[in-house]
């Protein structure tokens, strides 16, 4: 193909083949730099060292006070023997027990797949690991309760 100015044909050619070409740069450049599992870091730190189980969501909305040490988790599945360490937002707490249970009603998920199969108030130790308290909001999407725990793996 040349690219004639008398000729209108080429040109609309030309100009196809620079905007077929300049697509399929955008789709490489952008499937090169997507996030994949193994990019993503919890703890900003490199080291694949913590990985994380979803356990559920918060029933209520947790507000930011340091004498706020308990909240209901509505639970996927059964909650692993305390202590352990859960993150909710960007806040890593301790949960040292887990007390009375609470109805599943009221309960809900981002996925609509996941399923509250019980519902317990949690005693935790709120900024652990060196985080900061916040307050988190008791319903989808952002009410994930997570299990972070130390193992090989990518966090």
């Amino acid at each position: 193909m040349t690219l004639s100015r008398k000729n209108p044909r080429a040109k609309q050619r030309w100009t196809l083949l620079a905007a077929v070409v300049g697509a399929l740069t955008l789709l490489v450049a952008g499937l090169s730099l997507g996030l994949s599992s193994s990019n993503f870091e919890l703890d900003k730190n490199a080291n694949h060292d913590l990985t994380s189980t979803h356990l559920g969501g918060l029933k209520t909305s947790v507000d930011n006070k340091t004498t706020t040490t308990s909240f209901v988790v509505c639970e996927l599945g059964a909650a692993p023997p305390t202590p352990f360490e859960i993150q909710i937002d960007a806040e890593r707490m301790q949960v040292n027990s887990i007390g009375a249970s609470a109805t599943t009603g009221g309960c809900s998920f981002a996925n609509p797949l996941d399923v509250a199969t019980s519902a317990h108030t949690w005693n935790v130790t709120r900024a652990f690991d060196s985080t900061s308290i916040a307050s988190h909001v008791g319903g989808p999407p952002r009410n994930d309760v997570t299990r972070i725990q130390t193992a090989s793996g990518h966090d």
